[in-house]
């Protein structure tokens, strides 16, 4: 059986979430149909050694004044061999590799769409919505993502299919590997973990955690706090968490590696994003059994279920997101209870290799010249 050249593009390969989604899909990719390589446009980043161990990457540093270069660069390495589907993950991978692919020859052009792009400046917002307009097929994560995609982008929705991140249940899931985290970073006393795997960034908010630990420390002396990410925002949270006397009880942890183990000491996943699609970190913790309080922002709603696996409360709230905390650690049996019907959802939902499925079918499909639209429609792949 001849193997498919598949083309990733990405803009860099940071420790985020959509840049570990791709790393995962290109490891578990079925290597006797299809052959991917990477193509980036951002050198160094923490997953790039993983990258390079998987299959071939591409480097293209994308610098002021080089974009016509870069294209054309990007254009020769589509061509030379001929990939047959180039598979983009976020912008501004997706317009440039749009483009290119379109130059190129390319046959099947996939798009992975995070969020919903409102936020965007109206140059890259147009870029977006152009490129989105000339896709095979566009993957989206969640169902607001997938409406915005049909009702303001214009693609048409025989184009776009819903495949919601996966998860690796090998590696996420219950077990004692927490609790040396826990010692090394609070020591002996008994205490009670709210923590966060989230980027610095003012998309993520964390600013609203900092907020809702001060109104959470007086009530519960044993709440600690803690964050596993990096980003711009960090400045701003030091102070914060200085100014609200919160030195002893909440850490920034930086960039981590060891995010499962890190799970399994919290007893809370806080998630205080404004914009989100498909949140990885929520889907990790619920594998790892922990329950949720997440601000009811794009497809989390789609994932976290008030008071089944979590607590929903509105975005940039933090009294609400402080009762959302204040409830799980007041009840710690309906805690456990949300825990486990969100393990069980993980388990039956987000299952890593139903994504790599879909993914797999969605390339074969449009190779057979059937589209996206006959894979599996937004509804189907919803109930999947």
């Amino acid at each position: 059986m001849t193997r498919r050249r598949v083309v990733y593009a990405i803009g860099q390969l940071a420790m985020g979430g959509g840049e570990r989604q791709l790393l995962q899909l290109v490891q578990r990719l079925d290597r006797s149909r299809f052959a991917p390589e990477v193509i980036t446009f951002t050198p160094g980043g923490e997953l790039e050694p993983e990258f390079r161990a998987t299959c071939p990457l591409h480097v293209l540093p994308k610098r002021p004044l080089t974009e016509i270069p870069v294209l054309l660069s990007l254009i020769s390495l589509l061509r030379r061999p001929r990939a047959e589907i180039l598979h983009t993950y976020l912008y501004p991978a997706t317009w440039r590799g749009t483009l290119a692919a379109r130059l190129a020859g390319t046959r099947g052009i996939v798009q992975f769409v995070g969020n919903m792009a409102d936020w965007m400046g109206p140059v890259r917002l147009s870029l977006q919505r152009m490129a989105a307009r000339r896709a095979s097929a566009v993957i989206y994560e969640a169902p607001p993502v997938g409406r915005y995609l049909v009702e303001k982008a214009g693609v048409p929705e025989d184009r776009t299919l819903m495949i919601p991140n996966g998860v690796d249940l090998d590696l996420f899931g219950p077990g004692s590997g927490g609790e040396r985290h826990r010692q090394e970073i609070w020591g002996e006393a008994p205490v009670k973990v709210i923590g966060a795997v989230m980027s610095l960034s003012e998309k993520k908010n964390p600013l609203l955690l900092v907020e809702a630990a001060a109104r959470v420390a007086s009530a519960h002396p044993e709440a600690r706090f803690m964050i596993a990410g990096e980003g711009p925002m960090r400045p701003v949270l030091e102070k914060a968490i200085a100014e609200a006397g919160l030195a002893e009880r909440f850490r920034l942890l930086g960039v981590r590696r060891d995010v499962p183990d890190l799970l399994r000491s919290m007893d809370v996943l806080a998630l205080t994003s404004d914009r989100e699609g498909c949140p990885n970190a929520v889907i990790e913790a619920m594998a790892t059994g922990l329950p949720v309080v997440a601000t009811a922002a794009g497809g989390t709603v789609e994932i976290v279920r008030d008071r089944e696996t979590g607590r929903l409360v509105a975005p940039r709230d933090p009294a609400a997101f402080a009762r959302g905390i204040q409830d799980l650690l007041d009840d710690p049996e309906a805690a456990r209870r949300m825990g486990s019907t969100g393990l069980e959802l993980a388990r039956s939902r987000f299952a890593f290799h139903r994504m790599v499925e879909r993914v797999q079918s969605l390339y074969e499909s449009i190779l057979e010249g059937r589209g996206a639209g006959e894979t599996a429609g937004p509804r189907e792949a919803a109930r999947a």
